[in-house]
């Protein structure tokens, strides 16, 4: 439930790991929508070391953003990875410094709030349909999720920045 909860937010999620994530939290990383990680930080999903498997929806989680190959080597080995195997392996999007890491999420983060976030809402859900349902089950939601951003408050700032402005200067009210 709780991993349902977190990736069903109609906002962007970023997870930060600075050491060890492993097992449950591991699948708690999973379900945000952005992962960065210290150059030091180390992954497992450990849980065949102990006889079970991930519980919390690991195992299918590590396959959509890495593939079934990935994802049965890292369940069944219950082996550790380091964070560049990760991104190697797109399941991490970023890693930094250890002692950079907490400023630049938190930069990250707050540019992504400071954001459109109507528009992020409505990508989060057609990138969720393709996911559950396949690219032509997105395709139809784009036309009724997409329609409302054209009457936004957020939409018309963003065009009438973009024109005055030039690109990125726009400042987003969530309307």
């Amino acid at each position: 439930e709780v991993i349902h909860r977190l990736e069903s937010m109609p906002f962007p999620t970023v997870a930060v790991v600075h050491g060890l994530c492993i097992a449950g939290g591991l699948e708690l990383v999973l379900a945000c929508d952005f992962i960065w990680a210290a150059e030091t930080a180390k992954f497992a999903q450990a849980e065949a070391l102990i006889g079970t498997i991930p519980l919390g929806g690991g195992a299918q989680r590590l396959a959509q953003r890495c593939g079934p190959v990935r994802a049965r080597e890292i369940v069944m080995t219950g082996n550790f990875f380091d964070a560049q195997t990760f991104e190697h392996w797109n399941i991490i999007n970023r890693i930094v410094p250890a002692d950079e890491l907490s400023e630049k999420s938190l930069i990250f983060a707050k540019n992504l709030s400071d954001g459109p976030t109507r528009a992020h809402a409505v990508t989060k859900s057609l990138l969720r349909e393709h996911q559950d349902s396949g690219l032509l089950s997105a395709d139809r939601l784009i036309l009724r999720l997409a329609p409302p951003l054209f009457e936004s408050v957020d939409m018309r700032e963003g065009i009438n920045s973009f024109l005055q402005e030039g690109p990125g200067k726009a400042k987003f009210s969530g309307k």
